[in-house]
């Protein structure tokens, strides 16, 4: 969420939906530009959000549509 609104400077919409085994998270936004994994750089004040998505979720993805974007992740608890 961070992520959409310092960079997309649209509107942004987060959906959290858990079914009682997955976590389901998304954040949609109407920027064209697609996130990056950046390279880890310890001294970096930023930099780091979609490097935690890839680590704590068990899949994430990037769904590109016409005019928005969508980053979703799922999680399981253990």
């Amino acid at each position: 969420m961070a992520n959409a609104v310092e960079h997309a400077a649209t509107i942004c919409h987060v959906v959290a939906e858990f079914d009682g085994r997955r976590l389901w998270l998304s954040v949609s936004d109407y920027s064209h530009d697609v996130p990056q994994i950046q390279p880890p750089n310890p001294g970096a004040a930023c930099g780091r959000g979609l490097q935690l998505v890839d680590i704590l979720s068990d899949r994430w993805g990037i769904e590109r549509l016409r005019r928005t974007k969508t980053i979703w992740a799922v999680l399981t608890p253990d």
